[in-house]
């Protein structure tokens, strides 16, 4: 991964997930944090080891305490929203860093594996597929954009010039099915912005380092 995608990433992701230092429930009813974070797989067992600390008085939170707490959040259906009364127990702000790059570092390997010349994927490609491997899991199944991977041709991934909020012919292979999900639209316009920059730069021999998104590059 190069180094400006990893400073980059939690900042990114945070935009269309939030970062949530609370339990709370997905639209799905899975226990979550941070940043989209699952700790559900059907027991509490995957928050019982996160750095959780009482609101009450500032101390790492016991055991039973996020046992408790998980229950509480998953039998009432709690969801997160914006003035939500605070919760007894939350993740400290190392807790939440060290989750993310967790998740961030896994899905690494396993992009790298994927497509064997990974290293050479300029930044912004490679913060767009940690994006989409975010949302839909690093191994979701696109194999036409398999096959862009194997020849760099990141204009495929992005899709044609234009208007892909409205116009699906300019939604290009890496664009994530985001039918009855409206809230996965600004990722993909985000993704598609980030595949057409690594397109530019291998195009225009640019510097592959650096990440250019939020700018989007004239090519």
């Amino acid at each position: 991964m190069r180094a400006s995608v990893r400073a980059g990433a939690r900042a990114f992701d945070s935009l269309f997930e939030g970062s949530v230092a609370e339990m709370y429930v997905d639209v799905l009813g899975i226990v979550t944090c941070g940043i989209g974070n699952r700790i559900d797989y059907g027991s509490p067992d995957p928050a019982r080891s996160l750095g959780w600390v009482r609101r009450s008085d500032g101390q790492p939170a016991s055991q039973s305490e996020i046992v408790s707490e998980w229950h509480a959040v998953k039998d009432g259906k709690l969801a997160w929203y914006h003035g939500r009364p605070p919760r007894p127990i939350y993740l400290s702000e190392p807790a939440l860093s060290a989750l993310f790059f967790q998740k961030l570092d896994a899905n690494e390997q396993i992009l790298a594996k994927r497509w064997r010349n990974w290293d050479q994927f300029p930044a912004d490609a490679q913060l767009g597929c940690h994006s989409d491997g975010w949302a839909a899991g690093p191994l979701w199944k696109a194999p036409a954009l398999d096959r862009d991977a194997g020849v760099l041709d990141f204009q495929r991934f992005a899709g044609p010039p234009g208007d892909a909020n409205t116009d699906p012919f300019c939604r290009g292979d890496a664009w994530l099915n985001d039918d009855g999900n409206p809230g996965l639209r600004p990722r993909n316009l985000a993704n598609k912005t980030l595949f057409w920059n690594a397109a530019v730069v291998l195009n225009d021999g640019r510097d592959p380092d650096v990440l250019y998104y939020p700018v989007e590059l004239d090519g």
